[in-house]
This record gives structure tokens, sequence and C-alpha cells, in this order.
């Protein structure tokens, strides 16, 4: 009995030990030589056997696998890939979402405009005026000398011809004592005629010199001196029916109607350049 107790024990033993013991090939000359050389990727024999620990690791690691495919796919989405030349130019996308938009102005420009309408004007530079001594911006210096040179030369040239004008008057005026009674025949009538003829030229000469061309616009003072011009003109016309008159009173007027034509021609000109 005790011997059969002993064979069974020992068929016992030899079937619980594992597969892979009982199949583990011997060592041979051959099998290292094999292994001596490069090793292939063999998959492994079914009959060899999976502890348990293997497995619960393998399902840890299936179970671990799932939750963060899950976790992947739920939370971030997943953007489309594109390919760029540049790596450091960013996606469309995300230039769109941070190119500004195109009507919206600059921030330089943006504060320029409102420099320039709530700032004061920056100071001009003024020069003063050569010929009429006035103070002008600097940007209408040019236009204004234009303008200036053509004035002063006109109010220059009336300035001289009031002059003689007035001289002439005063020249008028010492004939006047000329006039006297006994060269009219002690004709009182004709005598009283004959000077306030001559006082009249006086005032007629002075009148043309008095009209002022600054107060007064070139249209009209044209208008009144050919008016005087027409006066002093009819009066020389009766120079032969004042016989009882200094013939030097009829010179002094005729040297008067020349400048006040002259005067005139002065005006029109002054007039048309305007």
């Amino acid at each position: 009995m005790s011997f059969l107790k002993s064979i069974r024990q020992a068929f016992q033993s030899s079937t619980s030990t594992p597969t892979s013991a009982r199949h583990s090939p011997t060592l041979s000359v051959d099998s290292l030589s094999l292994s001596s050389a490069p090793s292939t990727p063999t998959t492994a024999h079914p009959q060899h056997a999976i502890s348990e620990s293997d497995l619960s690791s393998l399902a840890a690691k299936s179970r671990l696998s799932s939750s963060y495919d899950k976790l992947s796919t739920t939370s971030a989405p997943i953007l489309p890939t594109t390919s760029h030349s540049n790596p450091s130019t960013p996606p469309p996308s995300i230039q769109n979402r941070t190119r500004a938009p195109s009507h919206a102005p600059s921030t330089a420009a943006s504060t320029l405009s409102t420099y320039s309408h709530s700032s004061p004007h920056l100071p001009t530079e003024h020069i003063v005026c050569r010929i009429c001594e006035e103070s002008i911006r600097a940007e209408d210096m040019e236009q204004h000398s234009r303008v200036c040179a053509v004035q002063q030369e006109f109010h220059l040239g009336v300035w001289n011809l009031d002059k003689r004008l007035r001289k002439l008057g005063g020249d008028v005026a010492g004939l006047v004592e000329r006039v006297v009674l006994r060269d009219f025949e002690d004709d009182l009538w004709e005598w009283q005629r004959g000077r306030r003829g001559v006082e009249g030229l006086e005032e007629k000469i002075r009148a043309a010199a008095d009209v002022d061309v600054n107060e007064e616009s070139p249209k009209k003072a044209i208008v009144k001196v050919e008016k005087i011009l027409g006066k002093v003109k009819r009066y020389l016309e009766e120079e032969g029916k004042c016989p009882g008159i200094d013939r030097e009173v009829f010179e002094v007027g005729r040297k008067a109607v020349g400048v006040i034509e002259e005067k005139l021609v002065l005006l029109r000109q002054y007039h048309d350049k305007r």
C-alpha cells in the first residue's frame, strides 16, 4: 500500500507541473548557435499558459486606454490639420480670430485725428512786407507781394497826380486877383461872371484832386473824375467869349485837363486789373 501511495504521489506531482516546464526545450549546440544570431519576432506558442497576474495587468491597461480615448473625444474637439509651408504662420482659423477688423481705425490714426481736432492750430510764421510794412503769413507772402506791388504803384501814381492838380489849383487861385473890373470895360455883370468862372475852374481842379480811391471803389472814382473833366473842358471852350480874363488862366486849365486825363487812365487800368 505504501508503494502504491508513493507511485500516485509521484504521478500527481508530475501532472501538476506547468505546461511551459514540460515543453521547455533542452539546450543544445544548435540552440546556442541560433541564439547567437539576431532574434526574429516570434508569436507566442498557443500552448503557453498566461498567468493570472498577466491577465489582470492587460485588463487594467485596456480599461485605461478606453477611458483615455473617451476623455479625449469628449473634452477636446479634433481640429483639422493643414500643412503650412511656414511653421511660424498660424492656421487660417487662428488668423481670423486674431486679425483686427479692416474698418476699425488703428490706434495711431485715431490718436492723430483726435489731436488734430482737439489741439489748437500751430503758430504760423509771419513776415513784414517791405512795400506796405504789414505783417503777412509766410505762405501768403508771394501772392501778397504781387498784389501789393500793383496797389502801391497805383496809389503812388494817384498821389503824384493829385499833388500836381493841387498845385495847378493854387495857381488858378492866384490868378483870380488878376480879374479886374477895368478889363471888362466897367461892366460889372461881365466882371462878376468872369471872376466866378475862374473861381469855378479852381474848384473843379481841386475836386479832381480830392477824389479818394481809398474811400470809394475805382468804378465810382472813374465816374466822378469823368464828370469833372467834362466841366473843365466846357469852361475852356469859352475862352474866346471872355476877353477880359487873363490868358494864363486858360493855360493852367489846359495843363489841369492833361493831369486829370492821366488820373482817369490810371483809374481805369487799376479797375481792369482787379
